[in-house]
């Protein structure tokens, strides 16, 4: 489950025996006839009603991305290993979602994007022109 969807929803499933959480999977679409939500089933590779899995529980709202915006000379500062080093690399843009909220774009050596508030060693994001100090 992403944090963000191009449906806006997403389904719960109660967790199986032995587990203690349970699945969430994002509504990939909805069946043009009967209105189901529709996800995906990893095991025919196929799309699946939600609703008839055995352990569905629900659906929830997410937010969707209604906009991308240039990074504009963001920043991204991460910790490194050297006690007290950083480390900067540019915001390469900015997905503005639903719900009102930014989130930047950061991208890892392989080329794969993420937002660098979820990595552990993230540190803040600022803007060269800003008078404000790192904390």
């Amino acid at each position: 489950m992403t944090e963000f969807n191009k449906t806006g929803y997403v389904a719960h499933f109660t967790a199986p025996q032995g587990r203690q959480v349970g699945n969430v999977l994002d509504v990939e679409a909805w069946h043009p006839e009967t209105g189901e939500a529709l996800v995906v089933d990893t095991k025919t590779g196929r799309l699946r009603p939600a609703a008839s899995y055995s352990n569905f529980d629900c659906l929830s709202q997410v937010p969707t991305v209604v906009a991308a915006l240039p990074g504009d000379g963001w920043r991204v500062e991460y910790d490194t290993e050297d006690e007290g080093g950083k480390e900067s690399t540019p915001v390469v843009g900015w997905l503005v979602t639903s719900d009102g909220n930014l989130h930047a774009l950061d991208v890892d050596g392989d080329g794969v994007s993420h937002d660098p508030t979820t990595v552990g060693n993230f540190s803040r994001l600022y803007h060269p022109d800003s008078s404000e100090e790192p904390r």
